[in-house]
């Protein structure tokens, strides 16, 4: 198949942030043309491409698109490193600071049945110029086969160690925080590095089942709640 035929098959388009669709339009083929049209984009602006950091979160169909990603990144000579489920931002982060391009898997707060892919460069996420360039890709998709690496924890530990280093492990000593955990893709870490910081944390419906919230729209609307008391 070729990749200008995946990019163009289906409704996902990109939004303010990423790649995003129904689970059923992000068929292996669609999920292959994207993944080889960003590789395609980074190395047309010249930028070097031995390895790529994968992460994903907890969407029933996260997985299976990341073990397509890493099939054709392998199938291009592209080595992966697979950080498994964790937040957005530690992929990011890691990502940066090793040089290394990123693809997260997620659709962030929209409904389990939708999903993404957000898509960084090595210096961070892509801008509108580089989602149009991206688009614009042609060429054929390379015979490939899904596979999931083994999950590496230096994404995550990168991430615990931005918010626990610049504090004294007693900071938040006395306090008690309740951590509404739902589907969070971070809510492991999170509980880590409060309780690191001293805090008994009293954990809040999690739940395996993915939770669509917009948590932007939920912290905004929980400041506004406070300040009218």
């Amino acid at each position: 198949m070729k990749i200008e035929q995946g990019l163009r098959s289906t409704d996902i388009q990109f939004g303010t942030s990423g790649a995003r669709g129904l689970v059923a339009h992000w068929r292996n083929d669609v999920v292959a043309a994207y993944t080889l049209a960003f590789v395609q984009t980074l190395q047309q602006q010249g930028i070097q491409l031995d390895r790529l950091a994968l992460g994903i979160d907890r969407r029933p169909s996260s997985p299976c698109m990341a073990a397509v990603i890493a099939g054709v990144l392998q199938a291009c000579g592209i080595e992966v490193d697979y950080f498994g489920i964790l937040p957005t931002p530690a992929l990011a982060l890691h990502a940066m600071k090793q040089g290394s391009p990123a693809i997260m898997v997620t659709g962030s707060h929209i409904p389990y049945d939708r999903n993404g892919l957000k898509f960084y460069r090595p210096d961070g996420e892509i801008d509108k110029h580089d989602e149009a360039l991206l688009c614009s890709q042609q060429g054929n998709i390379p015979d490939y086969k899904p596979f999931l690496p083994a999950t590496d924890d230096r994404a995550l530990e990168t991430y615990f160690q931005r918010y626990t280093r610049p504090f004294t492990p007693s900071v938040l000593k006395g306090w008690r925080i309740g951590l509404y955990q739902h589907s969070a893709a971070g809510r492991e870490v999170s509980l880590r590095i409060l309780q690191t910081l001293g805090a008994t944390v009293i954990c809040l419906g999690a739940s395996e089942t993915f939770v669509a919230l917009d948590t932007e729209r939920f912290a905004c609307r929980s400041a506004t709640c406070e300040i009218l008391g």
